[in-house]
């Protein structure tokens, strides 16, 4: 299966760009959000930006590690993070007093950002749940299970080659190095 290792240094900046872009971040609405870049961005260049874990949920694939934060940043369990839970609204709301560091991310993955806000940023939690509802990733994987990362580029296998190739030979570098 394909792996990746989780950036927790771009899941905080991603996470304070979606507060300062829109005002209605719950959890819901920034594990989909997260889902999209790192698809899209997949699907150009054979990686994720974040290389979480994705896991089949009711509401659509949850990238683990991140979704993991965001609890412990609603529950206050993470004093001093850089992004907190305003308790307020019936399901809390993300906030962030700090501008996100957009220098962890090269110009392709800024691009990639952008673009998913642009185009879904504007939508509801659940809205961003029915489009993720219509990818093979979940569609074709199984509930309560990491999503393999070939699932991916199900829905389009042709148009996406040469990312999913790279996204292979990535994984046999890693698979290597791991065997030394």
């Amino acid at each position: 299966m394909i792996r990746f290792k989780f950036d927790e240094e771009k899941f905080v900046s991603l996470l304070q760009y979606f507060c300062r872009q829109f005002r209605d971040v719950d959890k819901l609405k920034a594990v989909k959000l997260l889902y999209l870049v790192d698809r899209q961005y997949l699907l150009a260049c054979g990686r994720p930006i974040l290389g979480d874990t994705y896991i089949n949920m009711e509401l659509g694939p949850v990238p683990s590690k991140a979704y993991d934060l965001l609890k412990q940043v609603e529950d206050n369990a993470l004093p001093g993070y850089p992004v907190f839970a305003d308790t307020s609204f019936r399901y809390p709301v993300f906030r962030t007093s700090d501008d996100a560091r957009m220098d962890v991310f090269s110009e392709a993955e800024i691009d990639c950002i952008k673009d998913v806000s642009k185009n879904f940023g504007s939508l509801s939690s659940l809205d961003l749940a029915d489009r993720t509802h219509e990818h093979q990733a979940w569609k074709g994987s199984t509930r309560n299970q990491p999503i393999d990362y070939d699932l991916f580029f199900a829905d389009e296998p042709d148009a996406h080659r040469e990312a999913m190739e790279v996204m292979r030979l990535e994984q046999e570098d890693r698979d290597f190095t791991d065997s030394l």
